[in-house]
């Protein structure tokens, strides 16, 4: 039971990981998006 506990809580710890790269891609990309849009008008 131990050893599937921590590779449950080394799954979700990948996963909010994961959910953090995306967000911070996503942050960035939006704001590369919106400076573009700036530049252009």
């Amino acid at each position: 039971m131990e050893q599937a506990r921590f590779w449950l809580n080394c799954y979700q710890f990948r996963v909010f990981s994961f959910q953090e790269v995306l967000d911070w891609r996503f942050l960035v990309l939006g704001g590369f998006l919106l400076v573009s849009f700036v530049n252009c008008t």
